[in-house]
């Protein structure tokens, strides 16, 4: 342990602990950055959301149908699940007719 004299206060630091007792490490100030970053985020999208709900909704509805068209095509089947008939299992992505 070293003792250090400063403006007469006596301060005591163990050579080991003071690396581990430091809070600005590069662990704590990137964790506190990213925290920071998500708040701020989420802010930002609340207030999207409450200035312009008819988009958001919009944008919202427009993805769902979208991984929806992707997950039954990647399936095999039409991205019209009201297709009936043959085609409606059948879908050629290969060809290009002219």
């Amino acid at each position: 342990m070293a003792i250090q004299v400063i403006s007469g206060l006596d301060l005591v630091a163990s050579d080991r602990t003071q690396s581990s007792m430091e809070i600005l490490s590069k662990n704590t100030l990137t964790t506190a950055g990213v925290m920071v970053a998500a708040g701020t985020g989420v802010a930002g999208a609340a207030v999207l959301a409450a200035a312009l709900p008819a988009q958001i909704a919009t944008a919202a509805a427009l993805s769902g149908g979208l991984i929806y068209a992707g997950d039954r095509q990647s399936k095999g089947l039409s991205i019209n699940p009201f297709a009936k008939g043959a085609d409606a299992t059948t879908v050629d992505t290969t060809a290009i007719k002219a």
